[in-house]
């Protein structure tokens, strides 16, 4: 066999090899989706956060999670697993934590993608319907793009990476063709830098603007559930790691700096407060073309399918590498003998998810206010929330295994990174209301959804060690690390 051919899977097992550094940059910085992303969380932040401090917030929030990168792809040098964030809890924190932090992914992954049907569901009615000149209900747009989501998941990554890559091209041109055009004719009043000033970052209500730069780098970190998928993931897994942080913060800072630029810093807060849905759309057609913005518009539709089809990936993998471990039934850890895909768990994933947007439809609550707002709240805190039990999952590994002695990659770094998670979700539950628009009530505490499922997992743990000790040793270590991998 060719080196750079990928291998064939076994039971239990995903397709070694069928990824290399770039598939997993599309398929992590695709699930951030950037064009959604921008489009949707700069104006809240410019009208009821910090004002023009946004872009500076955006840069802070990256380089929190870059430290959280270092401890992180530190660690993939010596824990390769689907289960990403699972395994490396177990290996750090302990079995029973590990079992939460599984618990808290599965309702991440999943509610994170389902919110996305819902925003989907809402732009196709308000994009397609009147282009094409139908009426179709919401929830049949997401229906038929969920069909289509399963099949490329079900015919193997290698796939999914490519059209995410060409979808991800594609949105992130959109943006630095606005970006570019803004910088060379001196925006609305001169090129500024107060938007980098720490007066301007922490001005206002820098607590909401937090809380909306932290959602939009959720999917960067699914870089190590392709552990078993990468070409020399000790290797592959840390650089796109790094590569992916890299690019989602510089991109994010330079748009959200644009966009303040595009209105001038006197008059940024009014635009977004009073036109926040057309804030980059009347920017793109005045600094660019009138083409320009009904191209960002399709282009919504396509950032939003790359990040389901990338989360739709990462949450089987996640069914998969519970079922590998005895956690759901053993037959659902089946992979595909020609595609390696986790097929039976990507439909797994996909029934999931239709019967919770069902519920939705059926409960007739809007698809935006509803099933995006309250669900990507949840979602969004449960990552942060993996994040920093990872930082601190990453400083007791090294300390028990000594594998690793270099003190800012094991305990400096991951330290730091894990007090900047532990305020982004303090951020995420005391703006909870700015985040999902309701503040009392069962939506009000939606949030308890994050700690419940973790407790839940911990006294899971508990009843599988009382029961079968065998199976409790295996939680989190199904695949034989090398401990020379440095």
């Amino acid at each position: 066999m060719s080196a750079g051919t990928p291998e064939s899977p076994g039971q239990g097992t995903l397709r070694s090899g069928a990824l290399g550094l770039w598939g997993i940059v599309f398929l992590v910085v695709g699930s951030a989706a950037p064009l959604t992303s921008m489009m949707g969380a700069v104006p809240p932040p410019l009208s009821i956060g910090n004002g023009i401090g946004a872009p500076g917030a955006w840069v802070l929030t990256g380089l929190v999670l870059t430290l959280f990168a270092v401890g992180y792809a530190t660690m993939s040098r010596f824990v390769t697993n689907a289960g990403a964030f699972y395994a490396y809890i177990a290996r750090g924190l302990g079995r029973p934590a590990g079992l939460g932090g599984a618990m808290v992914a599965v309702l991440s992954y999943n509610t994170i993608q389902c919110a996305l049907w819902g925003l989907f569901g809402f732009f196709s009615v308000n994009i397609l319907n009147p282009k094409l000149g139908v009426d179709i209900s919401w929830y049949w747009w997401s229906f038929v793009l969920m069909a289509i989501t399963a099949v490329l998941g079900y015919f193997g990554i290698e796939l999914s990476a490519r059209v995410l890559g060409v979808l991800l091209i594609l949105e992130v041109l959109v943006l630095l063709v606005l970006d570019v055009a803004v910088v060379f004719t001196g925006g609305a009043s001169g090129l500024q830098l107060n938007s980098f000033n720490p007066a301007e970052i922490f001005s206002g209500a820098p607590g909401v603007t937090f809380v909306f730069a932290f959602a939009t780098f959720v999917g960067f970190e699914a870089t190590a559930i392709y552990g078993e998928e990468t070409r020399d993931p000790k290797r592959t897994v840390p650089r796109a790691t790094y590569v992916a942080v890299a690019i989602i913060t510089v991109f994010y800072a330079l748009t959200s700096w644009s966009i303040v630029q595009a209105y001038g810093e006197d008059e940024v807060v009014a635009a977004a407060t009073g036109n926040p849905d057309g804030l980059f759309l009347d920017a793109s057609a005045s600094y660019v073309h009138p083409l320009s913005a009904s191209l960002m518009e399709w282009l919504i539709l396509t950032s939003i399918f790359a990040a389901l089809l990338a989360f739709h990936n990462a949450a089987a993998r996640y069914f998969f590498a519970m079922a590998r471990e005895g956690l759901l039934p053993r037959a659902i850890a089946r992979t595909h003998p020609r595609y390696g895909s986790p097929y039976l768990a990507g439909i797994l994933q996909a029934g999931v998810a239709f019967v919770i947007t069902l519920v939705f439809v059926l409960a007739g609550l809007d698809p935006y206010a509803g099933l995006f707002a309250w669900l990507s709240g949840i979602a969004a805190l449960g990552i942060i929330g993996l994040q920093c039990l990872t930082s601190l999952s990453v400083i007791a590994f090294f300390r028990r295994t000594g594998l690793d002695a270099r003190p800012w990659q094991t305990k400096m770094a991951p330290g730091l990174g894990a007090l900047g998670l532990a305020a982004a979700m303090v951020f995420v539950v005391v703006n909870w209301d700015a985040l999902t628009g309701a503040s009392t009530g069962l939506v009000g505490s939606l949030w308890a959804a994050v700690p419940l499922f973790f407790v839940c997992g911990i006294a899971w743990a508990g009843a599988i060690r009382r029961r079968d000790a065998e199976a409790y040793e295996r939680l989190g270590h199904f695949i034989d690390e090398s401990t020379d991998a440095a």
